[in-house]
């Protein structure tokens, strides 16, 4: 028997909606996810915005649930050796995929961050994300 795999939405702050507004320099952090079984992991994503997009997503992690979604939260941290999911995603035209690496903690999430500068991200960009799991046998 194969193994298992397994897609879960992350969702905005409304608790329903796939596109999360990602509003110019705004700071997003998604729902957490509890990561059991997992052999390898992914988060597939794609940009819309009627103007520039450049976004920055960084995997949070943590060893509980956080204690309001959506939020900020002292106890979950970007992993200092993790890397971003996308450092400076630009563009709208595709679907991308990042994979993750060491994931040591139970709970997951995704913070994301619009970026200001040249090409700055601008205030009606949303993005839709999934995380992928395959499951350990």
């Amino acid at each position: 028997m194969g193994r298992e795999m397994r897609s879960e939405q992350f969702v905005a702050a409304d608790g329903v909606t796939y596109e999360m507004a990602i509003a110019s320099a705004a700071v997003v952090y998604t729902n957490a996810k509890k990561i059991t079984r997992a052999a390898s992991m992914s988060v597939s994503y794609i940009a819309t915005s009627a103007g520039n997009i450049k976004l920055q997503i960084e995997i949070e992690q943590s060893w509980r649930k956080p204690t309001t979604e959506y939020v900020a939260d002292a106890s979950y941290v970007v992993g200092e050796s993790v890397n971003d999911v996308v450092s400076s995603l630009a563009d709208a035209t595709q679907h991308h995929k990042g994979s993750l690496g060491q994931i040591t903690l139970p709970y997951i999430r995704l913070k994301i961050t619009g970026l200001a500068g040249d090409g700055a991200n601008a205030a009606t960009t949303t993005l839709n994300a999934r995380l992928n799991v395959q499951e350990a046998d």
